[in-house]
């Protein structure tokens, strides 16, 4: 059991280390890709996300200005802390349809306001699902097959216990015929 739970435990890591990490890249290739061409056609920051909005259907902007109001976006992100987010359906978020699941980034911009980026992350919700399924499937199999094998092997072994108690209470009270059986093993 003990095994399964550090197998499980470094599988979820490895797995959730590069799907983060993948994320990550693609949150920040579309950071840079809207300063670019925010930069690049004279657009402002509010008028980049749009235009990202339009390009990219998968992913989430939400800008907010330097009080916390939500300036655009077609995400309804309200937090202002700045780091890795993620936005759970299953948390009582309220996600667009069909999207169990928001990963991204919240970054500060220039003026004090703040930006995050995110991409649907439901397959990672259902992939997260999955592993849970599958490790508590292997794990109550691997718990009740090690129960079942401990019960037989003192049941075995309880049994033997149990002839070599009734023979010596027998030769005490006087049968000196009787004999422990060997089972050939040498474990007596």
């Amino acid at each position: 059991s003990l095994g399964a739970v550090i197998a499980f435990a470094l599988i979820y890591g490895a797995i959730d280390h590069t799907v983060r990490r993948a994320f990550v890249a693609s949150v920040q290739d579309e950071r840079s890709e809207l300063l670019t061409d925010m930069r690049r056609n004279h657009l402002t920051l509010a008028q980049a996300v749009n235009d990202a909005i339009q390009e990219s259907p998968d992913m989430f902007f939400s800008l907010m200005d330097k009080r916390g109001r939500a300036v655009t976006g077609n995400f309804p992100w309200a937090s202002k802390r700045p780091g890795w987010q993620t936005f759970r359906r299953l948390d009582g978020v309220a996600l667009p349809a069909g999207v169990l699941a928001v990963d991204g980034v919240a970054m500060p911009v220039p003026g004090g306001r703040m930006l995050f980026i995110g991409k649907d992350a439901s397959w990672l919700s259902v992939l997260n699902a999955r592993l849970a399924y599958v490790f508590g499937s292997v794990f109550g199999l691997m718990t009740a097959l090690g129960l079942l094998a401990s019960l037989l092997i003192a049941y075995s072994s309880l049994q033997r216990v149990r002839a070599i108690s009734e023979t010596s209470r027998d030769i005490m009270a006087g049968d000196l015929s009787r004999r422990i059986k060997l089972y050939g093993r040498d474990d007596e």
